[in-house]
Parts: C-alpha cells; structure tokens; sequence
C-alpha cells in the first residue's frame, strides 16, 4: 500500500493537477516526513518501555482511516487537504515497518539474525512489487471503464485507447473531454485507494495476532554473557 501511494500520489499530481514531476514529488514530503517522525517516536518508545505490539496496530488503524479519506480523492482537492492526508498514512507506515522488523529479529535466535532479517526485507520487496502491479492494473481498468461510461461512442473509444498506451496525450484534446478524462482520472485513484482498505483490514488482523516477547538485550550483551557461560 505504501508503494501505490509512493507511485500513484505523484502520478495524480501531475495527470490531474498538473504539476511537474519534481514538485508532484515534493508534495510526498508530508508522506515521508510522518514516516520519519513515526518510526523515531516508535523506536524511542519501544527502547523505553519494552513494548511494540501495540504500534502495529495503531498503524494499521491509521492506514485504514488515510485510505478511507483518499476515497474522497478529486479533481478540485486542495494540496493542504492532500498533505494531512499523505501525512496519516506515513505516521501509520512509520508505526508498522520498522516494528515488525524488529519483532522478526526479536523472536529469532541471535545466530539466525541475518536469516530473518532479510527474509523480512524480501517478502517486503515482493509485496511492493506485487501490490505496485496490482494497484497499477486497477487504475488502468478503472480509467477505461470511466471514460467510455463518460464518452460513449467511437470518440470515447478512440480517447480510452490513446490513455492505455500513453497517459500523456490528455493536454491535447478539446476542453470538455480534458473535464471528463480528468474526473475519470479521479474516479479510478479513488477506486485504487478502495481496494487498498481491505488490504490494510487484513494488516490489522495480521497485527492484532502479532505475539509480543520481552525484548532481549543488546548482541553484544548477549555475546558477553554467552561467554561466560563458556568460560
């Protein structure tokens, strides 16, 4: 989910509001930047209290609750509305990533680290892969069907299958059809962002299951201790 947005916020940005490339991806910056802040405040307060299960779950809680609002995603949205929004889904990124890493390491013996640890970060790199396709193929689907509902007919035929081989052709049609590919361009994000509110459903399912150990000291600690024993 993290991925699509990455992907397809930019992709909005520039298709429907009509920024350059490098401002639609300074716009990710309140995305990135609630990923930052969320990932320190976790990782403080799990080193505090020893406790981390429960910051998967309000991750997911706020990763349902930015998909829920970017349903509402259109052509008039405001950049200000948009960034509080991006900005929810990155402290709910924030509060899920770096936790669950550490809850692989933490469940693992210390001689199986590396194992686990990058096993983590492959099926990580499946998912983005798997979920970028995914959500791609939705707003593709999704955009033909809007405009040859809004364009009936030969014209709107003719539009739909010059957007599914290049989605830079928009600026050139009349006033009125750019209206309707626009909106149509609106319709298919928010249907992307609906398919991605039972994904995040099932991440909180997933993380409400999540068993929480007693985290174990540091490596070296337990290097120093293992050879003690030894000794």
């Amino acid at each position: 989910i993290m991925f699509g947005a990455i992907i397809f916020l930019p992709e909005y940005q520039q298709l429907v509001r009509g920024d350059s490339a490098i401002k639609s991806g300074l716009m990710l910056l309140p995305l990135v930047l609630g990923v930052v802040v969320a990932s320190l405040t976790a990782g403080r307060l799990t080193s505090k209290f020893g406790r981390y299960r429960i910051f998967p779950i309000l991750g997911s809680i706020l990763f349902i609750i930015s998909l829920w609002l970017f349903t509402h995603i259109g052509v008039s949205t405001s950049r200000v509305t948009l960034g509080i929004w991006m900005a929810l889904l990155g402290i709910g990124v924030g509060q899920i990533m770096p936790i669950l890493t550490l809850a692989v390491q933490n469940a693992v013996e210390r001689k199986d680290l590396g194992t686990a640890t990058s096993s983590a970060v492959f099926f990580r790199s499946i998912g983005s892969a798997l979920g970028t396709a995914i959500f791609g193929a939705i707003l593709t689907n999704r955009l033909l069907h809007y405009i040859s509902q809004s364009l009936p007919g030969a014209r709107g035929g003719a539009i739909a299958k010059n957007l599914q081989q290049s989605f830079t052709g928009v600026s050139g049609l009349p006033p009125n059809e750019i209206r309707t590919v626009l909106e149509s361009f609106a319709h298919a994000f928010k249907d992307v962002f609906i398919v991605g509110i039972p994904m995040a459903v099932v991440t909180l399912l997933v993380a409400l299951l999540l068993k929480e150990n007693p985290l174990r000291t540091s490596t070296r600690e337990e290097a120093a201790g293992e050879g003690l024993k030894k000794s």
